[in-house]
């Protein structure tokens, strides 16, 4: 099993949760205390609705928080985790790493596999049914991706980590731009690279990051595997 990190990034702010939480807990704790020890169950019911009412107003953006991701943010939570429990199937001469920020970009990138065969900047759709090419975009059966530029993005990201990984380590290090369908996807792109990236389906994953060629520099790829946990801490 390879190495495994993840971003600490989450798709809502759970620091600022977890501190809502804890005063929740609190004015739970004290309400509590106002049904057991008052002797005056007015007053103390009196207490306890203030209490409630203030309960409510703190977490209330816990639950809008929620509620928003639960339509889209939770079906992307799927669609990706399903892709990384086929990552952890690598060997453990990979490093696996999840949801990797760039400087410049407001979304991560879904997965960077570091390994012997190089590094792959991966990019999970969740879409199935037909997937084609019509020249300028990628058709979704017969009608453009959301992203009309997806094909582009997911060029762009890798480019982006590329340059920032040569940057750093001073050595050119190629990243391989994956598109990746988690769920069935009828597709004719093939195992090679088309205008740069591979566009391919879940079960193709990982043969595509086994079947490239070896990278021979030892030292380079634990300097590159340095970099990329330094990107996700």
């Amino acid at each position: 099993m390879p190495e495994y990190f993840s971003s600490a990034e989450p798709s809502f702010d759970r620091q600022k949760h977890r501190i809502l939480m804890s005063v929740a807990l609190l004015l739970g704790v004290v309400g509590l205390y106002c049904i057991v020890t008052l002797s005056e169950f007015p007053v103390a019911w009196f207490y306890l609705s203030v209490l409630f009412a203030a309960e409510s107003y703190v977490l209330s953006p816990v639950l809008n928080d929620i509620l928003r991701s639960s339509s889209s943010d939770s079906r992307e939570v799927l669609r990706v985790g399903d892709i990384g429990f086929d990552l952890k199937r690598l060997n453990d001469e990979f490093s696996v790493f999840e949801r990797v920020p760039l400087p410049s970009e407001d979304a991560p990138i879904d997965y960077v596999v570091w390994g012997p065969t190089g590094v792959f900047a991966i990019w999970v759709k969740s879409l199935g049914g037909y997937v084609e090419f019509d020249g300028v975009y990628l058709l979704n059966n017969n009608q453009p991706f959301a992203e009309r530029s997806i094909l582009d993005r997911t060029s762009d990201r890798a480019l982006k980590l590329r340059a920032l990984l040569t940057d750093m380590l001073r050595e050119p290090i190629p990243v391989m731009p994956v598109l990746v369908f988690s769920n069935p996807a009828i597709l004719h792109f093939g195992s090679k690279p088309f205008q740069g990236v591979f566009i391919i389906r879940r079960r193709d994953l990982l043969p595509v990051i086994l079947g490239q060629n070896e990278v021979g520099n030892c030292d380079l790829r634990e300097s590159t595997e340095k970099v990329l946990r330094g990107l996700i801490r």
